[in-house]
């Protein structure tokens, strides 16, 4: 986080997701991987509830995908797609944050709605923080 106003804060982060696998059923071996990384670029407002550590975050913006995806069937050839694509990002955060120094911490709902050639694919993303302030 970046904190722009008192009640501004601007994110820039990048995360990575990888997988792999490979099966043999009745001699045949195949074999599936996948690689996404996801850039959120975000904005959002804390909303302040007086004399109080508790605080609201809405905010939104714009997140940017690119992937890949390999499959092999017995080594008779593959298959492979690549691409970048847009989406925006919504956030509807709780966050314990209190004025002084002090413990952090902050549950998000953060769905991504990705916009592909083919389709709107709805990624319904959440997480948790939490840490020290100073």
């Amino acid at each position: 986080d970046r904190i722009l106003t008192q009640n501004w804060l601007a994110r820039f982060g990048e995360s990575y997701m990888g997988f792999g696998t490979t099966t043999l059923q009745d001699g045949v071996a195949t074999t599936l991987r996948a690689n996404v990384l996801l850039i959120p670029l975000t904005s959002s407002v804390l909303i302040n509830f007086p004399q109080s550590p508790h605080h609201i975050e809405l905010g939104g913006g714009a997140t940017l995908l690119f992937g890949s995806a390999f499959s092999d069937v017995s080594n008779q050839g593959f298959n492979s797609l690549e691409g970048a694509f847009a989406g925006a990002t919504l956030i509807a955060a709780y966050r314990l944050q209190p004025a002084e120094a002090g413990f952090f911490f902050r549950a998000a709902f953060t769905p991504v709605m990705l916009f592909t050639p083919i389709a709107i694919a709805p990624l319904p993303w959440a997480g948790i923080s939490f840490g020290g302030t100073f």
